[in-house]
């Protein structure tokens, strides 16, 4: 095997850029570069993301060297692909900077293509894509070929809803192109499914139950039971053991209890005298139960933490495949194992990128006052 590989990811905006990856090239080094090619400040929302042999997507673990994480999926060709893409989201108005709002406006658009966003209404569905027609196209033109351009252009267009969005479309007269992907990012906000990951459970290949986390906490979905919500400042720690994804939880009603325990049930709860319940996810392989657990940690960090640092990184090893993460910060001081993929939470994003801000007006503000003060009366 050749000590380098050519990777090649494919931006939120399709275009491609090329990189040489060794056996020591971090994830970070490249989202870096792209970063700084691209002028993307507030760079801790995005991701590398690649599709495994099996057809799913997985996030790269970018503080850990990229040769390995492909190995351990049985990539071996000398190139690869992958994606850059919205990994954390965030309120629209927690994003200060224009451009990202336009890439979060890309990713959403992809998600519409993908059609991994379902749009409850078809009014709200109109009001949708005339905001893409508007950034797009710009103000409707009755004379063109609207519908060869509608076709290009709008996620998953269909012939039937031409008349309701021309209609819309003309509404949006002279709202700007950035106005427009603003308005989207808005409406799709709203979405409960804005910002979710979502996790099947099978069991002898049926699918029984999914895992959603989301940016607020853990949602349990399994036919025939309502639908059970888990907040992270809920989580105590999570664990892997093999297939099995153990979450030690506080505050979990018996009534949750008695509808998550049917005959043969992929979760299980065990609950103990001190408002404490371990739930047991039994996942069909360790590669999925492995990706919950990421994505679980991650999140609860980024969004419920303040600091990158409130959470024990060490993951202290008690068997081949068996990590404990500790969600709630402690004094103890232990050996950091595994590198946690979040350098920055929710937070301390939005504080970086403020002061970054605040600080160039105030040095502009300053050069303009120090020229001023030249000029004669």
């Amino acid at each position: 095997m050749s000590n380098s590989k050519t990777l090649f990811v494919t931006l939120l905006d399709d275009s491609k850029m090329k990189f040489e990856v060794t056996r020591k090239t971090l994830g970070i080094d490249i989202l870096d570069q792209i970063c700084e090619a691209k002028g993307i400040w507030e760079r801790d929302y995005f991701s590398l993301q690649f599709i495994n042999l099996r057809g799913e997507k997985r996030w790269f673990n970018n503080k850990n060297p990229l040769h390995p994480q492909l190995l351990e999926e049985n990539i071996r060709s000398d190139n690869f692909n992958c994606q850059m893409r919205v990994k954390f989201f965030v309120p629209p108005q927690q994003l200060l900077i224009t451009l990202t709002k336009h890439l979060f406006y890309l990713e959403l658009k992809k998600r519409l293509h993908e059609e991994t966003l379902t749009i409850p209404t078809h009014k709200e569905l109109i009001r949708v894509l005339a905001c893409v027609a508007q950034s797009e196209m710009g103000d409707f033109q009755p004379d063109c070929d609207l519908e060869i351009l509608y076709r290009s252009i709008i996620p998953c267009y269909k012939e039937s809803i031409f008349g309701d969005l021309k209609r819309q479309h003309a509404m949006l007269r002279l709202t700007t192109k950035t106005e427009a992907e603003v308005l989207l990012l808005s409406k799709l906000s709203q979405l409960t499914e804005y910002g979710e990951d979502t996790h099947e459970v099978y069991q002898h290949g049926q699918h029984v139950m999914s895992l959603i986390i989301g940016m607020g906490g853990v949602k349990v979905v399994m036919s025939g039971q309502t639908d059970r919500r888990i907040p992270f400042s809920n989580f105590i720690s999570a664990r892997v053991n093999n297939n099995l994804l153990h979450i030690l939880v506080e505050n979990f009603t018996r009534t949750q209890e008695l509808e998550l325990e049917p005959t043969e049930s992929p979760i299980k709860v065990v609950s103990n005298t001190h408002h404490l319940s371990e739930v047991t996810v039994h996942f069909s392989s360790v590669d999925r139960c492995w990706h919950a657990y990421r994505s679980l940690t991650e999140r609860i960090v980024f969004y419920d933490r303040q600091r990158a640092d409130d959470i024990e990184v060490p993951h202290f090893k008690c068997r081949w495949h068996s990590f404990v993460a500790k969600i709630h910060p402690s004094r103890a001081q232990t050996l950091r194992l595994y590198n946690f993929d979040v350098a920055r939470t929710s937070k301390e994003t939005y504080d970086s990128t403020w002061n970054i801000l605040a600080t160039d007006v105030g040095e502009r503000n300053a050069s303009k006052k120090r020229v001023v003060s030249i000029v004669p009366f």
